[in-house]
């Protein structure tokens, strides 16, 4: 419920809420410098089996991965065009045609893939690329986990048992200091 002061408060709030968490943490009385954008991913039909790790270049924008079935997944950091107030993001097609080809430049059978289908998604990043997962620290019984820099579906499982540790016990086994939501706040000398 909001209250005069235009902070939100519950029994027990927890915002996962991604690109848009900013928003959320400002209800709670909590700001921070985060920002979004939308990543680009393309996925192949199947192809034969030829790539078992995952695979990223330093040099170049590229990240890819074969699934099991055979789909290969490219990706790289490529940004389309986040339009957040709408949901909606749109394709950079040159720069998708950029990680097309480092993809066939690292795997000459990519040559012969088909992409099935592509798309952006709005991610969001804090400036050190580091996510927030702490309790606010201005509304009793709020707890923050957003900003992971395109990397949450990875630690979801994890987080998940973190944010039930805050919330039921108000500590972790994990020192989480480094991802405080108030972290970038200026100190008064």
């Amino acid at each position: 419920m909001e209250t005069a002061s235009g902070r939100y408060e519950a029994e027990y709030l927890v915002n996962c809420a991604g690109a848009w968490a900013d928003q959320i943490a400002v209800m709670t009385g909590d700001n921070c410098p985060m920002t979004y954008s939308a990543p680009m991913l393309m996925i192949t039909t199947r192809m034969p089996h030829f790539a078992t790790p995952v695979v990223g270049a330093v040099s170049r924008p590229l990240s890819f991965k074969q699934f099991e079935n055979g789909t290969v997944l490219i990706g790289g950091g490529a940004k389309g065009f986040a339009d957040r107030a709408h949901n909606r993001t749109r394709l950079d097609y040159a720069k998708l045609a950029v990680g097309a080809s480092n993809a066939v430049d690292f795997f000459p059978i990519m040559r012969t893939a088909t992409v099935n289908r592509m798309w952006a998604g709005l991610e969001a990043y804090m400036p050190d690329n580091l996510p927030v997962i702490s309790a606010s620290v201005n509304s009793p019984n709020a707890f923050h986990a957003f900003g992971f820099s395109a990397h949450g579906f990875q630690l979801g499982p994890v987080i998940g048992e973190v944010l039930a540790d805050l919330v039921t016990t108000g500590r972790s086994e994990f020192d989480l200091s480094a991802f405080r939501i108030d972290r970038f706040e200026r100190k008064v000398l």
